[in-house]
């Protein structure tokens, strides 16, 4: 039995039931889970993306100063 996919999570792509993260290397259409897409983790951490689904986080979570 595969656990629920959360709302937030419901447009990712899934590898055996599990979401694939946003930040995930994809190599030939498959996920390389514990590979991360340099460009996309770099993303995320200056732009505040969450990097499971890639959406912005809120205002709780840390972040690198923008100014």
């Amino acid at each position: 039995m595969n656990p629920a996919i959360p709302q937030r999570c419901a447009h990712r792509p899934l590898a055996g039931g599990l979401v694939v993260p946003w930040v995930s290397l994809l190599h030939n259409g498959h996920a390389a889970f514990g590979s991360l897409d340099a460009e996309r983790a770099s993303r995320a951490y200056l732009d505040r993306l969450c990097q499971i689904c890639g959406q912005e986080l809120d205002e709780r979570c840390a972040s690198p100063d923008k100014r």
